[in-house]
């Protein structure tokens, strides 16, 4: 090979830690390409003072590879937070967001000084021993506590209804009814601990939320629990007492009456059945919920309507025939009686028969009514199922049509087939991938622009926070992080054998692995190979991006399965940070710590890649020294 005067051949790493007058010769490892090369260099070295001792040792010259960028070896203060007594007083307990502003001469990468914003979509209770009860509405706990709900209304909305039988009293419905009873006693306080949405603004405190409470359900819900228990006790006490059978049928007529009343609370139940729906995260499985709901509601529906036929029949078996009079139903089991009445409602909503007919002019006038009702109400049920399972097989077809035009263009245009299986293998993951993942709603264009830095923040935080600079900034400078998620932070979708980089290429970006896994393999300077795999919620690629403008990548890095990545552009990064002048000083004392270290490593350990279970004892520790020196900054 032929080098030209003055052509960079390699990097030379001195073993002495100080430079001597004179000359001195040393051996010359080109690393690159993995080839070794020895070479005498002849230096000469020109001492500027005496021959006095250094006050501090030579740098090794590996440290000038990697300087640290500008803007972390600019230094700055921190001004005094201050807030106005008055907004501090008025705002107890609020969420309080710092951002930074600047005037508009200021440079872009000089923070400027401190200002308080209220967040003013949280109203948060002030110092309240109640707080810690009050949970946000979507809170798992609320949740499994409402479909508990749901499932004691779905129960009262069969079994009410069927008092009009008069279906024996069992020592299990009779349990049934009281576990009932004293969980809807429950809710009425479980419903104050709870926080609700209104006009955008999540409502914490305890006074609002018992005012919404009185002015919407607690009306209902006293007009239910409370004669209901008065009934229920006066019915256990009578039968303890062994009262006459005639008052005590009576009695027990009258809470069947009154727990007719609980049926009110299948108001709750759609907004309830929402909040399950919203659990779904597959298509395919929220339309089959979707179908199953309309068949539930279909039958529901018929339950009610065959009850109320065999109601009116009841209450005119003295008067005028009835069908249950006719058709010789008055001797028959209560269960056989509701059988039929069941049959007869669900022959009012489809083209079938039966040989029972209303039998009087209220019967005739009730069926009338059920038939017309039918006509809109089924229609619609039926109109809504069909549409779900239209739903269900264009989802089919189209995937079948989609790859079926690609298997055409593969063979059309000639390509490989390696290269045409690989095509199809990752075109197959992705759109399972998409079945799966719900696309971004178009709503989110009403979205102001702090909520949206929030949503798109809590998209990418769970696989940031694996580094704990990040976890650091999650937990003194949210809004850095939502800064970041919006100007700083992209995703990139991998298939198996993609390279995310290949060796001397220009770092340009912070890597985090979202899904699948990556292998890095890298060629030290004695020509051997090492490799090791990037795991998510574990490890990262290239952090020194952040910190200096000179990275290149040492090595290679595949995908050995379908992978997505988070990446943080190290250009914009720092200018970010440094909108926030307390995270720029934690956050550039961490940068100067860390490039120390990297500077101070041998070559032949430098890598791409930071394994966590290895390396975040370490960093933890930079940053907590960072935080000891700024903590008065970052507690106000």
């Amino acid at each position: 090979d032929t080098y030209e005067p003055g052509e960079l051949l390699g990097i030379a790493r001195l073993q002495s830690s100080r430079l001597e007058g004179g000359s001195f010769s040393g051996e010359l490892e080109l690393w690159n390409s993995g080839l070794r090369t020895e070479a005498t260099l002849s230096v000469r070295v020109e001492m500027l003072a005496s021959n006095s001792e250094p006050e501090e040792p030579v740098a090794p010259l590996v440290s000038e590879a990697f300087p640290l960028r500008q803007l972390w070896t600019a230094s700055t203060q921190v001004a005094p937070l201050r807030i106005g007594q008055r907004v501090a007083d008025s705002w107890a307990g609020c969420p309080v967001t710092t951002v930074a502003s600047r005037d508009s001469k200021e440079s872009a990468t000089t923070p400027g000084r401190m200002r308080t914003v209220v967040n003013l979509t949280e109203a948060m209770p002030t110092n309240s021993c109640w707080r810690r009860f009050i949970h946000y509405p979507g809170h798992p706990g609320r949740l499994a506590w409402d479909i508990v709900g749901a499932v004691m209304i779905v129960y009262d909305s069969i079994m009410i209804p069927l008092q009009v039988f008069d279906p024996p009293e069992t020592t299990v419905g009779v349990a049934l009814d009281m576990i009932i009873l004293i969980y809807w006693t429950l809710n009425m306080p479980a419903s104050l601990m709870v926080g609700y949405v209104k006009k955008g603004m999540t409502e914490m405190r305890p006074k609002m939320i018992l005012w919404n409470y009185l002015t919407t359900w607690f009306t209902i819900d006293a007009l239910v629990v409370i004669p209901d228990w008065i009934f229920t006790l006066k019915s256990l006490s009578e039968n303890s007492e062994n009262e006459g059978a005639g008052q005590s049928i009576t009695l027990l007529r009258l809470v069947r009456l009154i727990r007719t009343f609980r049926l009110v609370r299948l108001l709750k139940l759609r907004w309830i059945l929402t909040m399950v729906n919203d659990l779904l995260s597959s298509e395919y499985a929220s339309i089959l919920v979707n179908i199953a709901k309309m068949i539930i509601v279909l039958v529901i529906i018929n339950h009610f309507l065959a009850c109320f036929f065999f109601l009116l029949a009841r209450l005119q078996l003295d008067k005028r025939p009835t069908w249950i009079s006719e058709y010789g139903f008055a001797d028959a089991s209560w269960g056989y009686q509701y059988l039929t009445a069941f049959h007869f409602s669900i022959t009012q909503f489809t083209p079938a028969s039966m040989h029972v007919q209303p039998e009087n002019s209220v019967e005739r006038a009730f069926t009338i009514c059920v038939v017309v009702f039918a006509l809109v109400g089924f229609s619609y049920l039926v109109g809504s199922i069909t549409n779900s399972m239209t739903q269900l097989r264009s989802m089919t077809e189209d995937a079948s049509k989609q790859f079926w035009v690609l298997r055409r263009y593969l063979k059309q245009h000639k390509v490989p087939p390696s290269l045409g299986l690989r095509i199809q293998r990752y075109l197959e993951h992705s759109w399972a991938r998409q079945k799966a993942v719900v696309a971004e709603p178009k709503l989110f264009a009403l979205l102001s622009e702090q909520l949206s830095q929030e949503l798109k923040c809590v998209r990418s935080l769970p696989h940031l926070k694996v580094h704990p600079l990040f976890e650091c900034l999650h937990q003194y400078s949210y809004v850095s992080l939502q800064r970041l998620a919006v100007n700083s932070i992209n995703w990139r979708n991998l298939a198996r054998d993609d390279v995310l980089f290949f060796p001397n290429e220009t770092a340009t970006h912070l890597y985090f692995v979202v899904e699948g896994k990556l292998l890095y393999s890298k060629v030290d300077p004695s020509g051997l190979e090492s490799t090791e795999e990037v795991d998510r919620a574990e490890d990262w690629v290239a952090e020194p991006v952040l910190w200096t403008p000179t990275w290149i990548h040492l090595g290679t890095c595949v995908a050995v399965s379908e992978a997505a990545l988070v990446l943080i552009d190290g250009a914009t990064f720092g200018n970010i940070i440094g909108r926030s002048p307390p995270m720029f000083q934690l956050v550039r004392s961490y940068a100067r710590k860390f490039m120390q270290w990297v500077n101070e490593m041998p070559i032949h350990k430098l890598s791409d890649i930071s394994q966590g279970e290895d390396i975040s004892t370490r960093l933890q520790a930079f940053i907590d020294e960072a935080q000891h020196c700024l903590e008065p900054s970052l507690q106000r």
